[in-house]
């Protein structure tokens, strides 16, 4: 989310971002254009981070999503990522038999309903449905390996894209994005900075309420959805995906965003 505070600290790193929009819409070749449309803030890694990085209205705040491709499982659309994870931990599921199972699980449901309606009407709608891929509730407790796919508007990212561990128990689930070179890339905070374990949407087959998640040092591990103690909460990262050739702009302060400098622009607090 944008504060002043955030904006006091990243404002060398806007400017010397909106001064290389600026040179390359006025120099170079006829080939060097600004972006126009989402799929140009796709990430590369010549990138800064704010180049793919798309601003997004939250219960009317403006808040970070990283641009991770613009071909997500093939499919021409744009995968984005929330920067930050969401304020508050969650659980993955009550635990039980299969409760590592993610179709239907506690965190599906939250992501599905009360997560998408913190976007504003105009950013939900642009919201594409997508087929993920998913370890089938019959793979778990026994190992087998059946993959299927459900859809959904927003979802966890899971094992297979956040690194490809090479695990005996973890299934692929689609294809390992670029963004995630190594460790570093792979830390998730609070926007206070603190970083904490996130989860991802991949169990473990040989089990049937084990998980995969991403450390606060970056590793990809497995655990249990709940202890002795009572349901295990972990950080909560959404992503979704939204058509390549919407149109976006360069706002004012640097960042890009959804609408036009002007036109009903949400401004930050």
């Amino acid at each position: 989310m944008i504060s002043a505070s955030m904006l006091c600290r990243t404002l060398v790193n806007i400017t010397v971002a909106a001064i290389c929009v600026v040179c390359i819409s006025g120099c170079g070749s006829d080939t060097d254009k600004p972006p126009s449309v989402l799929g140009d803030l796709a990430y590369t890694a010549e990138k800064e981070e704010l180049e793919y990085t798309l601003f997004i209205p939250e219960d009317d705040t403006l808040v970070p999503y990283l641009v991770l491709t613009d071909d997500y499982n093939n499919t021409g659309n744009c995968l984005l990522l929330r920067k930050y994870l969401l304020d508050e931990t969650s659980i993955f599921n009550v635990n039980a038999r299969y409760s590592g199972y993610y179709e239907n699980s506690e965190i599906d449901q939250m992501l599905e309903q009360d997560f998408l309606r913190k976007l504003s009407p105009d950013a939900s709608d642009l919201i594409v449905p997508t087929e993920i891929p998913i370890t089938a509730r019959e793979s778990l407790h026994g190992g087998g390996d059946s993959v299927i796919e459900i859809e959904r508007k927003v979802f966890l990212l899971s094992a297979t894209e956040v690194g490809n561990p090479r695990f005996r128990t973890i299934l692929t689930e689609g294809e390992a994005l670029k963004y995630f070179y190594n460790n570093e890339q792979r830390i998730a905070c609070f926007e206070t900075g603190e970083a904490v374990p996130w989860w991802l949407r991949t169990p473990s087959a040989w089990d049937d309420n084990v998980v995969c998640g991403v450390g606060s040092n970056g590793i990809i591990g497995s655990g249990g959805v709940g202890t002795i103690n009572g349901d295990e909460k972990n950080g909560v990262r959404p992503a979704f995906c939204m058509p390549a050739d919407i149109p976006i702009y360069l706002g004012d302060d640097g960042y890009y965003v959804l609408v036009a400098p002007g036109e009903n622009e949400i401004l930050p607090t």
